[in-house]
């Protein structure tokens, strides 16, 4: 039996950062996806396969009709069904029972319109009475196939947001609000935690007893895990694992709400802890490898520190595994297969690099360590704080012109210099901007990084 992750489903804002550096760190598959939105990365580690999900039709360069999922076979990208049918956007993947099941909208010709469909090598197989399903996350235990998302119906069954599949027949699991149809509540990702279903994402339902946003299923029944969710406050939960034995959720919330940390906080059973100061933006995937947790999401700093998009916990604080730029911060899910780590969402480029909606790591991550090491430790700040300038200097010459950027906490680059060929250091004058926190972005073959800039009253 494959191991089920929870694969989860979320879009949210644009922010726009351009540089022109080429990518340190990654590299493409391919020629990518160009204009698409892929939300969901599956590793198939039995035949060492990589699926990719989402809103997407064609390769862009070579025509080629993928309705909305693909898979990777290391060397290029194949099509997953018959071009008449699947079309439509796919929420979420997993494997159960050795076969591949996708949600999503399974479009064929004559309109048809399933929304959970299982691939069996030749076609999307139907599964009976599926079509009110939107299904936003998977995870399974003891042979049955749990759940969630933005539904009211499940098989024959009336049901609120959860519902559970043992390879024969959907059923309902929990008593059905029927006063709550709009459809604006979800769950976005779910697990089992001490032989107890959790669930989280964006709900409300302020009846006796109320439940909202992160709950736990027992009896059919949700219920509320803190009051701190007890009042309408916005919040955003779109993902959960299991870390030294306490529930890690990431999304989007604040400290102004009463959380401890924003972004990303861990539950021990009783109450709610800081997770290293939490992220400045979106979580939204995580992951545990090898007795550390990876996150990406939409942020460009975490536990106080510039990071883009992509960091890793291992108990104490965290580490960033990346400092290139994306062209946008739509980063949206990551899997791990072979070592290697892989992103996905809505980008056209990474650094000047033309690299579409999914990218590869080029460090294994057995080797990330020591890669990083050698590549951030040569770049440093003075003064910091500062006033009038601020000098960037590297350890060694460069070897070629090396690009400086200056960007505001929206990612707008708001001052720009080189480090000529054969330099260590470049000043750049400060006057132009306001006091407030900068981050100084640097980029070569010796030499990169981003670092915080403190810009002090004129």
């Amino acid at each position: 039996m494959r191991s089920i992750r929870v694969f989860l489903a979320f879009g949210l804002c644009l922010l726009c950062f351009p540089r022109v550096m080429k990518a340190q760190n990654w590299e493409p598959l391919g020629n990518g996806f160009y204009l698409a939105d892929i939300r969901y990365l599956l590793s198939d580690t039995v035949n060492n396969l990589l699926y990719a999900s989402g809103g997407f039709s064609y390769d862009y360069f070579g025509g080629n009709p993928y309705r909305g999922i693909a898979v990777w076979d290391g060397n290029t990208w194949i099509p997953v069904g018959n071009p008449n049918e699947g079309n439509g956007t796919k929420h979420a993947m997993c494997f159960f029972q050795d076969t591949l099941y996708v949600s999503g909208s399974f479009y064929n010709n004559a309109g048809f319109d399933r929304k959970l469909a299982k691939w069996n090598g030749s076609y999307w197989d139907t599964i009976p009475d599926n079509s009110d399903l939107s299904i936003y996350t998977f995870v399974e235990k003891e042979d049955e196939l749990y759940f969630g998302g933005s539904f009211h119906k499940c098989g024959p069954d009336s049901t609120f947001l959860l519902g559970k599949y043992d390879g024969n027949q959907l059923t309902g699991m929990s008593v059905p609000y029927h006063d709550v149809a709009d459809g604006s509540s979800r769950v976005n990702t779910m697990l089992f935690f001490r032989d107890t279903l959790f669930v989280a994402g964006d709900f409300e339902i302020f009846f006796e007893p109320p439940i909202a946003d992160f709950s736990y299923c027992k009896d059919h029944e949700l219920h509320l895990v803190s009051e701190l969710f007890s009042q309408y406050i916005p919040v955003h939960m779109n993902s959960m694992v299991v870390f030294q034995d306490q529930i890690y959720i990431g999304g989007y919330f604040s400290t102004n709400n009463g959380f401890p940390s924003n972004s990303i906080m861990k539950w021990n059973g009783s109450s709610f802890e800081d997770v290293g100061g939490g992220a400045n933006d979106f979580i939204m995937k995580m992951e545990v490898y090898k007795d550390e947790l990876y996150a990406v999401g939409y942020f460009t700093e975490i536990g106080g520190c510039p990071c883009q998009h992509v960091a890793k916990w291992n108990g104490q604080q965290w580490k960033c595994l990346n400092y290139d730029v994306f062209d946008t911060k739509f980063v949206n899910s990551f899997c791990i297969l072979n070592d290697e780590l892989y992103v996905s969402g809505y980008f056209k480029k990474i650094g000047t690099d033309s690299i579409f909606s999914i990218a590869k790591l080029k460090h294994p991550l057995s080797s990330i360590e020591k890669h990083n090491t050698e590549v951030q430790s040569n770049f440093s700040l003075s003064p910091n704080p500062a006033h009038d300038f601020v000098k960037i200097s590297i350890t060694e010459p460069a070897t070629e012109e090396i690009q400086v950027f200056v960007s505001d906490c929206m990612g707008r680059i708001v001052l720009r210099s080189t480090i000529p060929k054969g330099e260590t250091a470049c000043e750049i004058g400060l006057e132009r901007i306001r006091a407030g926190v900068y981050l100084v972005s640097v980029s070569g073959s010796l030499s990169q990084g981003v670092m915080k800039l403190v810009k002090n009253e004129n």
